[in-house]
């Protein structure tokens, strides 16, 4: 979100807090991008990952951010699945839609800055057009808004700072009210689906929004486990020099298999909807990933053998437990990651880009970008540095 920084600190969340009682979760930092082309930690991307992940979230807002138009940023081309280039600004979109889906489910709604002369942000709006055309965004269209821009010069003077910058009245009186119209059409099946009670969501609904479900109750879930052990079964039976054929079945179970991944046998899964796995990524044998909630797994990573990555979540108590209920939280392993053997990752754990795991280990926090991180519970050891360089 928007910071409001000539609007004394507040903006749109706050306003929709006291105008309608939306219990709002506003992260925003004056100045930064949506591109993540630094890597100082203060892109959108990067900071996506410092906001809790078990927020009960019924909607995920972000800003199209005027700062990567006027920083000159790498528009980039919207594609059709991830990876995703994040040091462009078509990129950082589609990733912050699927990170947001994966670790909120909610639906996603992006706003545009209304009208101002930018070539370069032009074709931002246009990006956004695309990624909603492509992944089914909500957008809050400022931008195109022709009540907006048909304003009279006394009233802009009053709602805008500058071309970019709403003033408190612009945020109260001229934004507030876009929001609140998109946001109630997107949000309204949800807090229907609620009022109506949480039977009326089928299994598989309950699952995808991170709510307690019974995996044994729903005749989609069942029919896809079934399914899924019998992929995965063709696969770890297929002739191993066989590439075609196993690529062919993977495909199949995940529904999208880099032709750069590797995934060796004996390997097994619950649904295999939910794996995205990178370009370049390497699963060594005997490997489990559990995926009720998504697990990510980026581009050049290293899985040694015998490691599983389990995302769901059993109640403590017997009597609770024997219910059979259960839910699930993603799990997200970062570019060019490695982890050693016999590593076990547990629920709605992110490691960072560049760590490295080590054999054995089980992980059951985040793990930072950078790191050596070992033990059980794992623990940062160390920070990569150059002094681990080993070809020289």
């Amino acid at each position: 979100m928007t910071v409001g920084a000539f609007s004394l600190g507040q903006a749109c969340p706050d306003f929709l807090a006291h105008a309608c009682g939306v219990l709002a979760y506003k992260e925003a930092v004056s100045g930064t991008t949506l591109a993540d082309d630094d890597h100082d930690g203060s892109s959108y991307v990067e900071r996506m990952c410092t906001i809790p992940r078990g927020l009960h979230a019924d909607a995920f807002v972000c800003q199209l951010s005027t700062n990567d138009a006027w920083k000159g940023k790498q528009m980039g081309a919207v594609v059709g699945e991830g990876p995703y280039d994040t040091a462009t600004v078509a990129g950082a979109i589609q990733h912050v839609v699927q990170y947001a889906r994966d670790t909120w489910r909610c639906p996603v709604a992006f706003y545009t800055g209304t009208y101002f002369e930018s070539e370069a942000y032009a074709q931002m709006v246009e990006l956004l057009e695309q990624v909603r055309d492509q992944m089914g965004i909500a957008i809050i269209d400022l931008y195109h808004d022709e009540g907006m821009r048909a304003v009279s010069p006394e009233d802009y003077a009053l709602y805008m700072h500058d071309p970019v910058h709403p003033t408190k009245a612009g945020y109260q009186l001229w934004w507030t009210p876009k929001f609140e119209e998109v946001l109630v059409e997107l949000i309204a099946p949800r807090v229907a689906g609620a009022s109506a009670g949480e039977d009326a969501m089928t299994e598989r609904e309950k699952l995808d929004a991170g709510q307690w479900y019974d995996p044994g109750d729903g005749a989609e879930l069942s029919a896809r486990r079934k399914l899924s052990r019998s992929l995965y079964a063709a696969f770890n039976q297929a002739d191993p020099n066989d590439r075609p054929e196993q690529r062919r079945i993977l495909g199949e179970l995940l529904g999208s298999y880099p032709d750069t991944a590797t995934i060796m046998p004996n390997f097994a899964c619950d649904y295999g909807w939910n794996i995205r796995m990178g370009e370049g990524s390497f699963i060594n044998c005997n490997s489990y990933l559990m995926d009720c909630a998504p697990i990510t797994i980026g581009r050049n990573v290293f899985i040694g053998p015998n490691c599983a990555m389990y995302t769901a979540i059993h109640p403590m108590l017997p009597a609770e437990r024997n219910t059979a209920l259960e839910r699930a939280e993603a799990i997200t392993v970062g570019d060019d990651c490695w982890l050693g053997g016999n590593v076990t990752i547990c629920p709605g754990v992110t490691i960072g880009a560049g760590t490295v795991i080590g054999a054995g280990s089980v992980v059951t926090r985040d793990i930072p970008a950078g790191v050596v991180a070992v033990g059980n519970p794992c623990r940062v050891l160390r920070k990569l540095t150059e002094a681990d360089r080993m070809l020289r």
